[in-house]
């Protein structure tokens, strides 16, 4: 067996090859993103009420466009562009776009 170094500090010991890292791996794979094609024209009211405050909101009663930026294969990522009030991003499920 390997003497361990004089001093213990962290460095002594991870350069004597006594102190190994453990790595972690991921539980999901990241969702695979795919080329934007789904086009949004409506968000589901109950969504918009529940995930969106008084400034996302406003800017989505006002709305001009949503564009659709990216999308992996349940959901979108969306900018809502209004026309006074700004815009903003946000991720939409495909099962929250309203026909």
């Amino acid at each position: 067996m390997a003497a361990l170094p004089k001093s213990g500090s962290h460095t002594h010991l991870h350069n004597a090859g006594l102190l190994r890292k453990k790595i972690r791996q991921p539980k999901q794979a990241a969702p695979t993103r795919v080329t934007a094609e789904t086009k949004v024209r409506k968000i589901k009211d109950w969504f918009v009420g529940k995930n969106f405050d008084l400034q996302d909101l406003s800017i989505y009663n006002d709305r001009k466009e949503i564009n659709t930026i990216e999308e992996t294969a349940k959901a979108v990522r969306v900018q809502i562009v209004s026309f006074a009030s700004g815009s903003f991003t946000t991720w939409v499920p495909k099962s929250c776009i309203a026909a």
